[in-house]
């Protein structure tokens, strides 16, 4: 009883992450609407090349940092929100002392 538990701050481990991937869609449909759609974030250049000149063989390695992990490493604040309160239970007579 009134001994303090728990830790401040926790760095999180892969295994501790929900399971999720990052992946990145691409299309070899033109690139003709004016925003983005889930299956058109990258498109085929209409009427040029939008990045760089073709590559010899037409298809380029992603750089691997591209999908490597991420992170810093770096706990995260682990306090839950608190409200204290501070009480005397008086076994005997009156506390505080009246007068």
């Amino acid at each position: 009883l009134g001994e303090t538990g728990g830790s401040e701050t926790v760095s999180l481990l892969e295994s501790e992450i929900p399971a999720h991937a990052h992946t990145l869609r691409a299309t070899t449909d033109d690139g003709d609407l004016k925003a983005p759609t889930p299956s058109r974030s990258l498109a085929r250049s209409i009427g040029g090349f939008a990045y760089q000149s073709p590559a010899p063989g037409g298809l380029v390695s992603m750089a691997p940092e591209a999908l490597a992990p991420a992170g810093g490493d770096a706990p995260h604040n682990n306090l839950m929100p608190y409200l204290t309160f501070y009480f005397c239970i008086a076994l005997q007579g009156v506390f505080p002392p009246r007068g």
